[in-house]
């Protein structure tokens, strides 16, 4: 796979006015109950390529990006009721995207592959943090990048978008082709609820206004899914605000899931989850900021079972510097969340990371 990739990149490198080969290398450094990690912290390599006028009006262009593992070709960080664990990886190279696209007189676009869904596109308003945030969107559900249901980075897909200057309209269709997932813990073992599911299809679509102080954007995404051998249906809707007035940007995020959100022992439910952010940029190159990602269940069957009150409230704070191709953050988040078991998690991480760009 990298071989092709490099190859690919030397390809199109004869096109430099038309290509562009982008990334960033970032480590992360954590604190967290007296241990300490060094860890990746989203490093990623990608090309970007475009032919304008092949045809009339039309323009031609495709995108990959792989992530890059820079600490450790086989162990992943993972992140579970904010406890540092690890788990095998495949390698140090995986697919983050992946897509050909036509645009036509630069309002209407037509792309396939692995892409940014339309979804996230409304949810991504309170996705400001360098480590931590975006966990109760729905965007990432599953403890996946959102890509079999196609609210993240759309797995299989085909996209539709219509710019009409300040308002977007998006519609996109995720063909998975059948393919199982299976929910595992830190530990790579299957949890115990039913997290296993083989994955149809998925449709849905967004609107999004974005002006000069404040955006706007209604999603909807509606799935089909087997499991135990019977077909069920699962789904996200969301809300997303951003507004900014001098210094000052608040944004804010309500997502209503159906049977797309699963607790610490493998059960899925409906959940209403809630993001919400305040920036203040303290000069042009420094910026503070607060947040608070909260999740609860939104499902009788599930609230009436026994021993399940699990529910995320996080809250997150973080100072951060950007300045030409550096950037450098300090996060801390203190969780209040709760296990299914009524057990409050209690936790308390504090991460610093840095990051260098490549353009």
């Amino acid at each position: 796979m990298l071989k092709v990739f490099l190859i690919f990149v030397i390809s199109i490198s004869a096109f430099a006015s038309t290509s562009k080969f982008y990334g960033y290398f970032s480590l992360a450094f954590f604190s967290n109950d007296g241990r300490y990690s060094l860890v990746d912290n989203g490093s990623r390599v990608g090309v970007k390529y475009s032919k304008k006028g092949f045809y009339p009006d039309w323009t031609a262009g495709l995108r990959g990006e792989y992530s890059v593992k820079t600490t450790s070709h086989n162990e992943d960080f993972f992140l579970k009721n904010n406890e540092l664990n690890r788990t095998k990886d495949n390698g140090p190279f995986s697919n983050r995207l992946g897509y050909l696209y036509l645009t036509y007189d630069d309002n209407f676009t037509m792309s396939f592959g692995k892409q940014w869904s339309p979804f996230y596109e409304v949810t991504s308003v309170t996705d400001i943090f360098y480590i931590f945030g975006a966990e109760t969107s729905g965007a990432f559900s599953l403890q996946s990048d959102g890509g079999y249901l196609g609210s993240g980075r759309a797995n299989n897909s085909a996209r539709l978008s219509y710019d009409l200057g300040k308002t977007k309209i998006s519609a996109i269709y995720v063909a998975t082709g059948d393919q199982e997932i299976e929910i595992l813990d830190a530990d790579g073992k299957s949890l115990p609820g039913n997290p296993k599911r083989i994955y149809e299809r998925s449709l849905g679509g967004a609107v999004q206004y974005v002006g000069n102080s404040l955006t706007l954007g209604f999603a909807h995404l509606s799935g089909n899914f087997k499991t135990s051998g019977a077909t069920k249906d699962s789904g996200l809707t969301t809300l997303g605000l951003s507004y900014t007035l001098g210094d000052f940007t608040f944004a804010q995020v309500v997502t209503f899931s159906k049977r797309s959100e699963i607790d610490d022992v493998g059960e899925i439910f409906d959940g209403r989850g809630l993001e919400t952010t305040l920036s203040y940029k303290l000069s042009s190159d420094v910026t503070v900021a607060a947040g608070l990602n909260k999740l609860t269940p939104d499902d009788d069957v599930y609230k009436n079972k026994s021993n399940h009150f699990y529910k995320i409230e996080k809250y997150i704070f973080g100072l951060s510097l950007k300045k030409d191709v550096f950037e450098a953050a300090l996060e801390g988040i203190l969780d209040r969340s709760r296990l299914s078991t009524n057990l409050r998690t209690n936790n308390n991480i504090i991460g610093l990371t840095f990051k260098v760009s490549i353009e």
